[in-house]
């Protein structure tokens, strides 16, 4: 049991001088630099955030203009095309409406 324990502790101590052997690491000369940019980097990200929020709805409010732009169209004809129905039945059955027959008494 001597020998093991006695291991171990040489075992630490070989991994202790390992750490005594490494030098320091020079730092950065920029880090500071780069830390204060990226603190002011959300301010510019949430300038970029709403301005794509405006965008979207920019868009959704175009499509649903072109959306109904289509349906009243749509109505439209669809009612002109039953005027033009309606005259053309008229005409063959030759029948006035009633502003027409009452114009000529």
């Amino acid at each position: 049991m001597d020998k093991s324990r006695h291991d171990i502790e040489a075992e630490i101590e070989r991994t202790l001088g390992t750490v005594d052997e490494i030098g320091r690491v020079d730092g950065n000369p920029y880090l500071y630099t780069r830390i204060k940019e990226r603190r002011r980097q959300p301010q510019a990200q949430r300038g970029n955030k709403l301005g794509a929020i405006w965008g979207v709805a920019l868009a959704a409010l175009l499509f649903l203009i072109n959306i109904s732009s289509v349906f009243v169209y749509y109505q439209k004809s669809l009612q002109a095309d039953q005027a033009a129905g309606i005259e053309a039945i008229a005409s063959e059955y030759g029948l006035m409406d009633e502003e027409a027959a009452w114009d000529g008494y």
